[in-house]
């Protein structure tokens, strides 16, 4: 069975790709998202996967783990977000998100 804590982590893997995109280049979704959550989350994430040389996204996403389930298992880290958002997108919302709010 898996542990909370690890469905957790993997489900991040989804749900912070996905808010990153929908932010994206949108003042109007990063304005009701910081209302909502603390943005710093999302940071921390990008941030973290910004860290890793790109070798080592490359890996991951030409990994064989590829599946929703190994990405639950924690077999495919990061496999989402490799797959779904540009370096260059995560590198700005990073930066919306870490600006300070008015």
């Amino acid at each position: 069975m898996l542990e909370s804590n690890t469905v957790g982590n993997r489900l991040k893997d989804i749900l912070f790709p996905t808010l990153a995109v929908v932010i994206y280049n949108n003042e109007r979704n990063m304005s009701i998202l910081s209302r909502e959550i603390d943005t710093g989350l999302i940071a921390e994430y990008l941030k973290n996967w910004l860290s890793m040389k790109e070798e080592e996204q490359d890996n991951l996403s030409l990994s064989g783990t590829s599946s929703a389930f190994d990405m639950l298992l924690g077999n495919s880290p990061f496999i989402c977000i490799s797959k779904r958002v540009p370096r260059k997108i995560c590198e700005e919302v990073l930066k919306s998100c870490q600006a300070p709010t008015a």
